[in-house]
C-alpha cells in the first residue's frame, strides 16, 4: 500500500456524505487497499453524491414551487449550505457546543458544496 493509495482513500472518505467526521480513519495502516478496493470506494461515494445532488435539486424545484419564482434567483448556497451543516451535525456524535467541532462541521460542508456547485455547474452546461 502506497502513500498515495492511502490519500486517495482517505480524500475519498471526507467527501462521503454519509460518513461522520469521527469515522474519517486519519491512519489507514490496518487496511488492505489496492485499487480494486479504492475504485470500490469511489463508484460509492460518486453513486451517493450524485443522489445527493438530485436530492437537493428537487428540493430547490419544490421551493421553486412554493416561492413562485424561477431557481436561478435563488442561489444554491442559501439551500444546499444550511442542508449540509445539518446533515454533518446530524451524522456525528461529538459536541456541537464545542467551536473546534462547529468548525469542523462547517469546513466539512463548504468542501461538500463545492463539490455539489462543481457538478451543478457542469450539469447546467452539459443541459
Amino acid at each position: 500500500m502506497t502513500k498515495m493509495e492511502q490519500f486517495f482513500y482517505q480524500l475519498l472518505n471526507f467527501f462521503a456524505p454519509a460518513l461522520a467526521v469521527e469515522e474519517i480513519p486519519y491512519v489507514v495502516e490496518d487496511k488492505k487497499l489496492d485499487a480494486f478496493v479504492i475504485g470500490l470506494r469511489f463508484i460509492q461515494v460518486s453513486l451517493v453524491v450524485f443522489i445527493c445532488y438530485t436530492i437537493l435539486k428537487v428540493i430547490e424545484f419544490l421551493l421553486e414551487l412554493l416561492a413562485r419564482n424561477f431557481t436561478s434567483d435563488i442561489p444554491l448556497v442559501y439551500i444546499a449550505l444550511p442542508l449540509l451543516i445539518l446533515i454533518e451535525i446530524g451524522l456525528s456524535t461529538l459536541d456541537v457546543t464545542k467551536i473546534n467541532n462547529l468548525m469542523l462541521f462547517i469546513s466539512r460542508a463548504v468542501v461538500k458544496f463545492g463539490l455539489f456547485y462543481g457538478i451543478d455547474r457542469v450539469m447546467i452546461a452539459l443541459f
